[in-house]
């Protein structure tokens, strides 16, 4: 906690204290070198936030010590050699540090269990400290983290590759639960090297951020995607397909897969199946005329292929501003045996619609604008109407249905404000599950 320490005694007789709270002391740079002699006994050791640039050497004596936050020490550039002797250290917290790589000391760190680390690599000054190697342009400073990665003993780890930049991590959750083990790369090149890989083989999500050297997931490698329960790509200009188009590997690379989340992707032309899909959302994706296009998938004699059981789970299609959108997939076997909810917002060319859409059993609510309503045809209306849901475009948004004649039936706005509150609790979980903005039924 903040009490405004500068400094700390020398060696403070602490012979049965368990828990140390120095965090958020920013004027704290320095800690005596005898400091933790007598603390035999501690457990939780939180230094987060203060200024101290290394770790006196008594942090060995802390052989009971369980958890070690050391996360925002921005001015923290080195760890003690000796850190492997913490034999009883399951968490480390180094996020947001001045490290540039864990010493091989950590690898002894036999009872780690949850590993919170994140490194900005910046390739300048790799390239003038020796670090980058120029044959295979892999940065080999995170490779040491890979040295206790091989007894796979670690049940939680989030590693941040390039900036932090902000939390794109608030909707990385499954049906098991937040995702435990989170690794985003956003550092704008060479997601491919080794190391990476090697994370992404252990871990359940994966965000993609930025980057501008890979078509496709299909270049990281595709075996390394198996664990995956949530996915997030966004803002890579190259990214043309999500699993190379005229590959069957989709249902081997993405059998766990949940959510798919694909955002800004200028190039996006195709994606592929994933048989646990519960939740795609396609956001900003300029390139992409169909979500599912019959091409990609090719019987072995040839003709139209069968769709029947594609997806099987997907529960939740979201497409936001999809200009080019003309389709959601016009093979008509698809039968969106689990979807239950579709968002539309500015798809203004989407119009064409599947027999298997129509007769989708589970799909109880379209979300969608009164002006993108308004340019379907009527045959599409007549076999909508009853699932479709207006988002009214000026706050606060609620929904209404048009009436049965398919004309526009504006909201009823009296005691809007009462309507609202009694509906925020009910709509909760359905915003916090990727709704953009707030929207509440009459």
């Amino acid at each position: 906690m903040c009490n405004g320490f500068k400094s700390l005694p020398e060696c403070p007789e602490c012979p049965t204290t368990t828990t140390l709270l120095l965090q958020r002391n920013e004027e704290l740079d320095t800690i005596d070198d005898s400091f933790f002699a007598s603390m035999v006994q501690l457990r939780v050791l939180d230094l987060h936030h203060t200024k101290i640039e290394s770790l006196p050497s008594s942090i060995t004596k802390l052989v009971e010590l369980k958890s070690l936050y050391l996360n925002e020490c921005r001015d923290l550039v080195s760890l003690p050699e000796h850190l492997g002797k913490l034999t009883n250290l399951e968490i480390l917290d180094i996020r947001d540090t001045g490290l540039q790589s864990l010493p091989t000391e950590v690898a002894q760190l036999v009872s780690l269990r949850c590993l919170r680390v994140s490194f900005v690599y910046d390739p300048l000054i790799a390239r003038s400290n020796g670090d980058h190697n120029k044959e295979d342009n892999q940065p080999r400073r995170i490779i040491p983290i890979m040295r206790y990665w091989q007894d796979n003993g670690l049940r939680a780890f989030r590693i941040i590759v390039g900036s932090n930049g902000e939390n794109h991590n608030k909707g990385l959750h499954s049906s098991r639960g937040p995702a435990e083990r989170h690794l985003r790369f956003s550092a704008g090149e060479n997601v491919c090297c080794e190391a990476i890989q090697k994370v992404l083989r252990r871990s359940s999500a994966f965000e993609l951020i930025g980057n501008q050297d890979t078509k496709s997931l299909s270049d990281i490698g595709i075996d390394c995607m198996r664990s995956l329960a949530v996915c997030v790509v966004e803002g890579c200009d190259q990214i043309s397909s999500i699993i190379s188009c005229g590959s069957d590997a989709a249902r081997i690379v993405f059998p766990f897969l949940e959510k798919l989340h694909l955002v800004n992707l200028k190039s996006l032309c195709c994606i592929l199946d994933g048989s646990n899909l519960k939740h795609l959302k396609i956001q900003d994706c300029l390139g992409i005329e169909e979500v599912i296009e019959t091409g990609e998938i090719q019987p072995p004699n040839g003709g139209l292929p069968n769709l029947t059981g594609f997806l099987p789970k997907l529960e939740i299609l979201e497409l936001v501003n999809l200009p080019l959108l003309v389709s959601i997939c016009k093979n008509d076997s698809l039968d969106w045996r689990s979807l239950q909810k579709i968002e539309i917002i500015d798809c203004s060319k989407l119009n064409t619609w599947s027999r298997g859409m129509y007769n989708a059993k589970h799909l109880r609510k379209i979300e969608c604008q009164e002006r993108w309503w308004g340019r379907l045809p009527d045959e599409v209306k007549g076999q909508l109407k009853k699932r479709c849901y207006f988002i009214w475009e000026e706050a606060p948004s609620v929904y209404y249905t048009p009436r049965e004649d398919g004309s526009h039936q504006p909201p009823d706005l009296r005691n809007l404000s009462d309507r609202l509150e009694q509906h925020r609790m009910r709509h909760e979980d359905s915003i916090s599950q990727g709704s953009s903005s707030r929207r509440y039924s009459p």
